[in-house]
């Protein structure tokens, strides 16, 4: 990023009294839950579980949803978290924390489809990271989740430019990140940078959110930033984008992220494709269910 624009931005973001923050009691629950699964301690993440109302009662609803068929109420925070296992617990975690940042009228693109496409790609960052043995699922997760956050801040540092960027990207069929280079100069990535630094994510994540688009300008951590385009790019595909048709036809064979992953990791060189692409498009099934359960709460609904 040209560091005249990077200062620019961060000032202009640093500047405005509603941008959203990472809640303080959700570090602790975020970290431990980004760890291995094998060594987590239950009981501490049952206890903090505990002590978040809203999470406490997104698990309770979950569990006891027709998504889930329980057969049996459960009606304590152990059973739920037993029910659901770490990994969904995890997910609903990470959805009471960064959907009502959503929320802002300004943003112009329905919440809900934003969330379905950021937890899509974030689902299918993890599936895709474990299928070809990177060795950080959950940071490709994290920054898949996250990949599209600098559209917040683009509505609300440039409310004007920011609707007239997605309106030409809708009415031109063009990607977003396209109509923010000719409106606005800038795009969600360059800005969604410096909300990571702000929010002092790790720089794994960061160069994620800022290269997304360009993965082969990526130096330091082209791996997560390969894996974050490539499953960003089938959402897309899969009719998981942001509410409007994008013309894409993309060979991802072709892509500079798949050959750049393909010599970091042997089993995506030999990969069968089509299984692959079966085992993802299930996935994203999977996925559109859960976000539809989740934003059916009242609590988390745009």
């Amino acid at each position: 990023m040209n560091p005249a624009l990077h200062k620019d931005l961060a000032h202009r973001i640093a500047s405005i009294d509603s941008l959203p923050t990472v809640p303080a009691v959700m570090r602790p629950l975020l970290e431990m839950l980004g760890g291995s699964h094998d060594t987590m301690d239950l009981e501490k993440v049952i206890e903090a579980v505990s002590r978040d109302k809203t999470i406490s009662a997104q698990v309770l609803r979950l569990c006891n949803s027709a998504l889930f068929s329980r057969s049996k109420v459960v009606d304590s925070i152990r059973g739920g978290v037993l029910q659901l296992g770490l990994r969904r617990v995890q997910e609903i975690v990470m959805a009471c924390t960064f959907c009502p940042m959503l929320r802002v009228k300004k943003i112009v693109l329905d919440p809900a489809i934003f969330w379905r496409h950021s937890f899509g790609c974030a689902l299918v960052c993890r599936k895709f990271s474990s299928l070809i043995d990177y060795p950080d699922p959950e940071q490709a997760y994290l920054a898949g989740l996250l990949h599209d956050i600098g559209f917040q801040v683009n509505s609300l540092i440039d409310p004007e430019g920011w609707k007239a960027a997605v309106h030409k990207a809708v009415s031109d069929g063009i990607p977003l990140y396209d109509a923010e280079m000719a409106i606005l100069g800038y795009s969600h990535c360059e800005t969604g940078r410096a909300l990571a630094e702000q929010w002092q994510l790790p720089v794994a994540v960061a160069e994620a959110i800022e290269f997304h688009q360009v993965s082969e300008t990526a130096a330091e951590h082209g791996d997560v930033v390969a894996i974050v385009h490539l499953s960003d790019l089938f959402c897309r595909m899969r009719n998981m984008g942001y509410g409007y048709y994008e013309p894409l036809c993309v060979d991802f064979t072709d892509d500079p992220a798949w050959h750049l992953l393909a010599g970091h990791f042997r089993k995506l060189a030999s990969m069968d494709l089509a299984l692959f692409t079966f085992e993802l498009d299930v996935l994203i099934e999977e996925a559109q269910k859960l976000v539809d359960e989740v934003f059916s709460s009242p609590t988390l609904a745009a």
